[in-house]
C-alpha cells in the first residue's frame, strides 16, 4: 500500500511492484504445498522464491536509500546518484552497513542494531547472509537442497527486512529525523 507524501509516493513504486510479485510467488508455493501439487516442481518454485527474495532486498534497499537521497538533495545530485546507484551488489550485511555508514554513523548504528536482533532464533544478519549465499548457489547452478518451508521462512525474513527499510527511510521516518536534527 502506497501513501503520498509531498511530491513522492511511499514506498517507491519499484518496491511495491517487487513485493507484490514476491507475494504472488509465495502464494503459488504455498498453494502447491497445501494441495501437494507436483512436489518436485514446487521445490524449483521454492528456489525461485529464494532468488526473488534476494532481488527484492536489493530493490528495496536501493530504492529506499535513493528516494531518501532525492528528498534531501538537489536535482543534479539526485540525477547523478540515480544513474550511479541504480542497484547494489549482493545485499550482504557488511555491504548494506557500509552504505548506511556513508550516509550517517547514526544510520549505520541503527542497521547494525537491527542486524543484531534475533528473528525466529537467528540474528537478522545471519538470515541475510544465508539468503544471499543460497541465492548465489541457485543462480550459479550449484546443487542445492531446499525445503519449501525454508524458502517460506526466507520470504518472511525478506518481508521483515523490507518493512524495516521502508519504515526507516519513509518520509518523516527515522532517517529523516537524523537529517532534520543535523540542520
Amino acid at each position: 500500500m502506497s501513501n503520498i507524501y509531498g511530491n513522492s509516493v511511499w514506498p517507491p513504486a519499484e518496491v511495491v511492484r517487487s513485493r507484490d510479485d514476491l507475494c504472488e510467488l509465495k502464494q503459488l508455493v504455498e498453494y502447491n504445498r497445501t494441495k501437494r501439487i507436483n512436489e518436485e516442481g514446487n521445490e524449483w518454485l521454492a528456489k525461485l522464491l529464494v532468488v526473488k527474495c534476494s532481488g527484492h532486498i536489493e530493490i528495496t534497499t536501493t530504492q529506499c536509500v535513493l528516494e531518501f537521497l532525492r528528498r534531501h538533495s538537489n536535482s543534479i545530485l539526485h540525477n547523478y546518484l540515480q544513474k550511479g546507484y541504480t542497484s547494489w551488489k549482493s545485499p550482504r550485511p557488511q555491504f548494506l552497513s557500509e552504505i548506511m555508514g556513508k550516509l550517517s554513523d547514526h544510520m549505520k548504528t541503527d542497521l547494525t542494531a537491527f542486524f543484531g536482533e534475533a528473528w525466529l532464533s537467528i540474528t537478522n544478519s545471519e538470515w541475510l547472509k544465508q539468503l544471499v549465499e543460497l541465492r548465489g548457489k541457485i543462480a550459479h547452478g550449484k546443487s542445492v537442497q531446499l525445503r519449501v518451508e525454508s524458502a517460506l521462512d526466507y520470504y518472511d525474513f525478506t518481508i521483515h527486512l523490507g518493512d524495516w527499510y521502508t519504515s526507516y527511510f519513509a518520509p518523516d521516518g527515522e532517517a529523516d529525523h537524523y537529517v532534520n536534527a543535523s540542520r
